[in-house]
């Protein structure tokens, strides 16, 4: 009410302004005009900050008001300092001054658009939150429907009458808050086809003609067609919510086209960022694909290499086995087993050409085997000598395979191409920097881009220096796996964003954890006691109690009426 009764005043100063003419006396004029809309905006301030502390304030409501009014604060700076420099020494209106009241102007026509969306957009809040309430008690009156069906009684058929009627009434209250919104929404600027349209009288009309039909069937006996009629209304309520919804969505779209046109050009920006790193991830995988062919050759020449130290894995995963077999000793046993399990990797990742996991093994499965050999004393002191010598010669094989495999990859050619497509990488990152400046900077104003948008940058931007990082030092294959996950990144922020330009409904019982399980709403009628009850009731009040229990007695039917 307060928001609506805004309008009045800011038309009033609209036409104030628009009737100004070039006069003489156009500065102290001027200067009333601007005294009075410093008053209105400090007003409009107050009444601001209190539906901003609301939490049935849609956040975006708050948002959109919050800007309009700094828009129209700054517009009013801006006249301030040019009337105090011509105060006392300018006659006749300088060009620049009509410029700056067209600005204050603009401010106050974009203020009057956004308090009378805001006025619409809370009243449909409202609508949405009826239609649940309505919604809510479709539940209970189908609970008591088939409570009825299953033990029919005429206390059970009044209640369920009483809730048909209670429908009724909300429905009516439904219809009075559409009629009051179809007046607030102004034609020119406001196009939304449910509320404007037939499809939500039609709703509201099916609904009503399903209570009635409910009603009749009750009457007549016939649960099971009662019970389908209240299905019909379900779908009608769906139907009901979801134009309510539409049209909500068209509200915030076309009476915020600033902001609609902001999350655009990010989008636009996340997507064009998305295209650029996947033609960058095309090169990184064909110089990762580059490196292994390399890599394959060099196998392919080193075979006799490879054999003999698939050979030494070979005899020391078998005897460490062998010898865990025989062993009295727990803790020798456990250091034997890793031992073996160490062994046995490496020998798999060599043969699947993974030189770099293979050396690794080795050398774990080589410091298992060293431990052995400490106890000088064992029985099987040679053999576990043996063993380490055979794992010592597989690690150093390996890890000199593994140097010349990396030698034959980091070619000069190849790293001028792994820096340069790091280079490519870091503008990429520059890009996104800025993007992610934009995005914070709007957040100011569109509350849904904290929530979403700015963490998923955040991921992106670590995955995109990661990526910098390994080009830089000649590792494709992990700058192609972060790379991937920035992508990934990206495709969330561009979700992020399109679920920022819809609007979100108000926050309704936010004080109350949420849960998917169905809660009754408990009305008058479950908390009225049943006649029995009651007059068995009020005749124990009518007879007397004995004195030891008087006292309790008239505490007790003192705490009922309190």
């Amino acid at each position: 009410v307060q928001l609506k009764a805004l309008l009045e005043p800011y038309l009033d100063r609209l036409a104030d302004r628009l009737e100004f003419e070039t006069s003489k006396r156009w500065l102290t004029e001027r200067n009333a005009l601007h005294l009075s809309e410093r008053e209105l905006r400090q007003k409009t301030e107050v009444l601001f900050d209190e539906l901003a502390q609301d939490e049935l304030t849609p956040r975006e409501v708050a948002a959109l008001l919050k800007v309009r009014l700094k828009s129209f604060e700054t517009a009013l700076d801006a006249e301030r300092q040019e009337l105090d420099r011509h105060l006392s020494t300018v006659q006749k209106e300088p060009e620049s001054s009509k410029a700056s009241v067209a600005i204050v102007i603009q401010s106050l026509e974009k203020m009057i658009i956004a308090i009378e969306a805001s006025v619409a957009r809370l009243s449909m809040e409202d609508m949405k939150a009826l239609t649940e309430q309505i919604r809510v008690r479709k539940e209970r009156l189908s609970d008591l429907l088939k409570a009825y069906r299953e033990s029919p009684s005429d206390q059970l058929k009044q209640r369920i009458m009483r809730n048909v009627n209670r429908l009724k009434q909300k429905m009516r209250e439904l219809r009075e808050r559409m009629a009051q919104l179809q007046q607030k929404l102004p034609e020119e600027f406001l196009n939304l086809d449910g509320l404007k349209g037939s499809e939500m009288s039609e709703s509201m009309k099916s609904s009503a003609q399903s209570l009635d039909d409910i009603e009749d069937l009750l009457n007549e006996g016939k649960i099971d067609e009662a019970l389908d009629a209240l299905e019909d209304l379900s779908e009608s309520l769906d139907e009901l919510g979801s134009l309510v919804d539409k049209d909500m969505e068209t509200m915030h779209r076309e009476n915020d086209p600033e902001t609609q046109k902001m999350i655009s050009e990010m989008m636009d920006t996340a997507r064009d960022l998305m295209k650029k790193q996947s033609n960058l991830l095309d090169k990184t995988n064909q110089l990762q694909d580059e490196g292994q062919k390399e890599l394959e050759d060099l196998l392919a020449q080193r075979q006799e290499e490879l054999a003999e130290i698939g050979k030494l894995l070979e005899k020391a995963t078998d005897k460490a086995n062998s010898l865990r077999k025989d062993s009295q000793s727990m803790n020798r046993s456990q250091v034997l087993d890793r031992l073996s399990r160490q062994s046995a990797a490496s020998l798999d990742a060599l043969q699947k050409s993974d030189l770099s996991k293979a050396s690794e093994k080795a050398a774990e499965a080589m410091e298992a085997s060293r431990e052995l050999t400490w106890d000088q004393r064992s029985e099987n002191h040679d053999q576990d000598r043996m063993v380490y010598g055979m794992l010592n010669d597989a690690s150093k094989k390996l890890r000199k395979l593994l140097d010349d495999a990396r030698q034959s990859q980091q070619t000069v050619e190849r790293s001028e191409k792994s820096r340069a497509l790091g280079e490519e990488q870091q503008m990429l990152t520059e890009e996104l920097r800025q993007l992610q400046q934009t995005v914070e900077d709007g957040a100011q104003q569109i509350p849904g881009l904290q929530e979403g948008a700015q963490s998923m940058l955040s991921e992106a931007s670590n995955a995109m220096r990661s990526a910098q990082e390994s080009l830089e030092s000649s590792k494709p294959g992990r700058a192609a796996s972060a790379e991937s996950e920035a992508m990934n990144s990206l495709q969330k922020t561009i979700k992020a964003l399109k679920k920022a330009a819809k609007p979100s409904p108000a926050p309704r019982n936010s004080r109350q954890k949420t849960s998917d399980e169905k809660v009754e709403i408990p009305s008058g009628d479950d908390f009225e006691a049943p006649l029995e009850f009651r007059e068995e009731l009020l005749r124990a009040m009518k007879g007397k109690t004995d004195e030891l229990n008087e006292e309790a007695v008239k505490r007790y039917y003192r705490s009922l009426v309190e």
